[in-house]
């Protein structure tokens, strides 16, 4: 299916959204505890979903989000978050930025991001 990077402080965080995009059917799951890891696996790795958090150690998720647009623009990326509401009144960068708040389904989004990549023409 897809390779996706989950950037998230929490281990049990982590381990729990793992379990999750593995039971969908993800085939590769990355993790990064914090947005420098983030950056770096982005690009030795190249997954095809990052799964970003908001608040993490040495650069925040907000500051990660900018660093990779400029990196790889067209990367989805969902911001997972207790700050959800917030951020979508906010302004992201641009980019196929999604939101989802934590607790809420985050399947969804990924499925429709890992979707939306592979019916783009590749370059």
């Amino acid at each position: 299916m897809a390779s996706v990077l989950i950037a998230d402080d929490s281990e049990v965080m982590r381990k729990a959204i793992r379990v999750r995009l593995e039971a969908g059917g993800v085939d590769t799951v990355l993790e990064a505890s914090d947005g420098l890891e983030a950056i770096a696996k982005v690009m030795t790795e190249k997954p095809n979903l990052v799964i970003l958090d908001i608040v993490m150690t040495r650069l925040n998720g907000l500051e990660t989000l900018k660093e990779l647009r400029k990196l790889q623009p067209k990367l989805p990326i969902i911001v997972h978050t207790h700050y959800a509401e917030a951020l979508k009144f906010q302004g992201l960068p641009s980019g196929t930025t999604q939101v989802v708040s934590k607790g809420e389904p985050l399947m969804p989004a990924v499925l429709s991001a890992i979707d939306s990549r592979q019916a783009r023409p590749s370059c």
